[in-house]
């Protein structure tokens, strides 16, 4: 899944904004009072707030952008996305993947940042006679 323009977005253009009644924050007292079963919703679909605290939930389509260390979306003073909004960083072109960097804006980040490693140059896998691929020398190449 991911969150791609139907037109071409120009840098600048305001892509998300928070909006009351669309988007919730949810605070550390009100999930206090929740049961289990909706916080484990909370921690799956939210993100903690840096600027706020708080948990986060996008109710529109910017739920679905995937996170990136060199995005294209982000927002003013690298607050994405609550408050003013998330900007186009460079120009996006139609049919380009909307990403943002889940890093700047999510305080839980830490916690699941290893399902995200850094992106990786491109490996040029060598093949051996056997027409098979190295495993062992493309990891050793990836790795560093």
């Amino acid at each position: 899944m991911g969150l791609f323009a139907k037109e071409p977005i120009s840098r600048g253009t305001l892509v998300w904004e928070f909006v009351e009644g669309i988007d919730r924050y949810v605070s550390d007292e009100a999930m206090a009072t929740l049961p289990h079963s909706a916080l484990d919703f909370i921690y799956f679909y939210f993100y903690r707030s840096k600027f706020t605290g708080q948990y986060v939930f996008l109710g529109d389509n910017d739920r679905f952008t995937n996170h990136s260390y060199n995005p294209n979306v982000g927002g003013p003073d690298s607050l994405f996305p609550h408050r003013d909004g998330g900007a186009a960083l460079r120009d996006i072109a139609a049919g380009e993947e909307l990403t943002s960097d889940y890093s700047v804006f999510d305080a839980d980040f830490h916690l699941y940042s290893h399902l995200y490693p850094r992106e990786r140059e491109k490996v040029l896998v060598r093949v051996n006679r056997n027409k098979k691929t190295s495993r062992q020398a493309m990891s050793a190449r990836v790795r560093g």
